[in-house]
């Protein structure tokens, strides 16, 4: 072989060792890591605006090797209003950004975080990031490529005066609204029984919103008086849960009254719910659902305690 053929192999040799010495060994051997998001959910999926917004999901290393070093960031331009970890290493203000160290092969992260949302709009979203290298999420120029897992979800804004919900962390009633009227024969409120939960209440709803068919007409209840209404209080994993309906008594049928008015609720049994509240059913664990009715001035307040969610409605 000639002298010029070998000095132009070394060279291509030499050029080809420089440039694995410049990329260097992590580059070569590096993998995209093995993380995940799992168990994804908005607590509630609606809101109203300027209440708050909560989301749950976790964060696992599926992958067959550790990472080294693990980031959580987001889009949010401010603090969360709440933060749950069941690791350490999270910072809330100016912005949500948590430094977890190394996740091993297998292991998780739960978070669950909620945020205030905007007095108007028809939606609230959100990016979640994960990362290698503690970039914020904004630092476009602070990750390579790989290095970074995003996880985008948003919350309906609902700004109707039939509408009342968000991620609560007190114990305060939250409300329809209470300015009865023809046009607005009803007010719906619940109390939630725990903070740091999702709970939404609706009325105005004129069409059975439960499955099957209506038992407006039936003999589970001859006659519907009020709105419908549907509730959602943690997904049902919480209770029992204190409800008041109160109906505009112009709008009250003249046959109904304190003592027969009752409560169609889904899943309920018996259905209606006819038993009124005293000392051996709920709000005492276990027992019975019931409800109190009485007048306010001259509208009829019907004081529930439900053992679940489902839609109800007065009747009588």
């Amino acid at each position: 072989m000639s002298s010029h053929r070998l000095r132009r192999i070394a060279t291509v040799v030499s050029t080809a060792l420089l440039a694995l010495m410049l990329i260097g060994p992590g580059a070569v051997l590096a993998a995209p890591p093995g993380w995940l998001f799992e168990n994804m959910a908005n607590l509630p999926v609606t809101v109203s605006p300027g209440a708050d917004a909560g989301y749950t999901f976790r964060i696992r290393n599926g992958g067959k090797s550790n990472i080294a070093q693990l980031y959580l960031t987001d889009s949010v331009v401010a603090s969360p209003t709440y933060l749950l970890s069941s690791r350490s290493g999270c910072q809330t203000s100016p912005v949500l950004k948590c430094a977890f160290g190394a996740l091993n092969a297998g292991d998780s992260i739960d978070i669950t975080v909620a945020y205030a949302t905007p007095s108007s709009g028809t939606a609230f979203p959100v990016t979640f990031q994960l990362n290698t290298t503690g970039a914020t999420f904004s630092d476009k120029g602070g990750n390579s490529h790989g290095d970074t897992l995003d996880l985008a979800r948003s919350t309906a804004l609902n700004g109707s005066k039939d509408f009342a919900g968000g991620f609560v962390q007190t114990t305060s009633a939250i409300s329809t609204d209470a300015s009865l009227s023809k046009k607005n024969p009803q007010s719906s409120n619940v109390t939630p029984p725990v903070i740091d939960i999702p709970v939404t209440i609706e009325d105005g709803i004129t069409t059975f919103p439960g499955p099957g068919t209506t038992p407006c007409g039936t003999t589970a209840a001859p006659h519907c008086i009020g709105d419908w209404a549907k509730l959602n209080v943690n997904d049902a994993k919480t209770g029992p849960v204190k409800v008041i309906l109160l109906l505009y008594g112009p709008s009250v049928p003249n046959g109904a009254t304190v003592d027969n008015i009752t409560l169609w609720h889904e899943g309920s049994t018996p259905n209606p719910i006819t038993t009124r509240c005293g000392g051996t059913t709920l709000p005492i664990a276990g027992g019975q659902e019931c409800i109190t009715v009485t007048k306010v001035g001259n509208n009829f307040q019907i004081l529930a305690w439900l053992a679940h969610n489902g839609s109800i409605r007065g009747a009588y």
